[in-house]
């Protein structure tokens, strides 16, 4: 008799747990992506749906620099930066600058170390942020027409306010062109050719003598929600297979066994 309550007990216990995890579960599918943890699918197509087609194709092909790197932004912190530079307010020595970074809202400190003899030379920007952890490190370049590059681990971002591609971003296997609000250039291992994306269409550039649907199988004229639901898939199990590294890292740090 005791036996069978104790199996009753266990089994008992093994559905609340289920109840509970499948709740969690759909509760995390209903609400929005808070900023924490990876986002499940359901949420990465929300936040597709939510935004023009080019700024969606760049959150999902791109997550590692989409929260921190912003085209539009960029523009604002190269005009910020330049004009402090020009005023001989940026002190390239090193020390921390403290208070609001232009372009970076994340960003509490900025420090920024260079060649004191030489004016012109690359630059090293550090950004942390109000907890004292570092956000990104990067070269920093400024040339007489008015453009900059930012080199970081994932690859380089050319800025030009002139240009008709005003900010560009190329790394080992993807880069991006942004022209403005909405108009973009992707070169994705995924896409295969070369994708334009305006307001909420999103296109392969055809092939020369090719009509009609580019390389990448997108025809013109596609809505956001069904090409980023492809992307979201691909991100989720980018981050997913991340998240399994840096939990197999911590396992193996904790590892005293020898």
């Amino acid at each position: 008799m005791g036996t069978l309550i104790v199996v009753n007990l266990v089994f008992t216990l093994i559905i609340v747990a289920v109840v509970v995890m499948v709740v969690r579960a759909r509760k995390k599918k209903a609400e929005d992506w808070d900023g924490k943890g990876a986002p499940s699918f359901e949420q990465m197509q929300r936040m597709g749906k939510k935004m023009p087609t080019g700024e969606a194709m760049y959150a999902m092909s791109f997550p590692d620099l989409e929260p921190l790197f912003k085209p539009d932004q960029l523009l604002e912190w190269q005009a910020w930066y330049l004009a402090r530079r020009k005023n001989k307010q940026i002190i390239r020595d090193g020390r921390r600058w403290h208070g609001e970074v232009v372009g970076f809202p994340d960003a509490a400190t900025m420090s920024v170390k260079g060649e004191k003899d030489d004016p012109n030379s690359a630059e090293l920007i550090v950004l942390q942020n109000q907890a004292g952890e570092t956000l990104v490190e990067m070269v920093a370049e400024h040339r007489d027409d008015g453009s900059s590059t930012l080199s970081t681990d994932a690859g380089t971002f050319y800025i030009k306010p002139s240009a008709d591609s005003k900010v560009r971003f190329t790394g080992t296997d993807r880069s991006f062109e942004w022209k403005g609000p909405g108009n973009w250039r992707f070169q994705t291992p995924v896409g295969g050719a070369p994708m334009q994306a305006q307001g909420g269409a999103l296109q392969t550039e055809s092939a020369p003598g090719s009509t009609g649907v580019g390389a990448g199988g997108v025809a013109a004229g596609v809505v956001a929600g069904a090409a980023v639901g492809v992307l979201a898939q691909q991100a989720w199990e980018a981050r997913a297979a991340k998240q399994r590294a840096k939990e197999e890292q911590r396992a193996a740090r904790l590892d005293t066994s020898y």
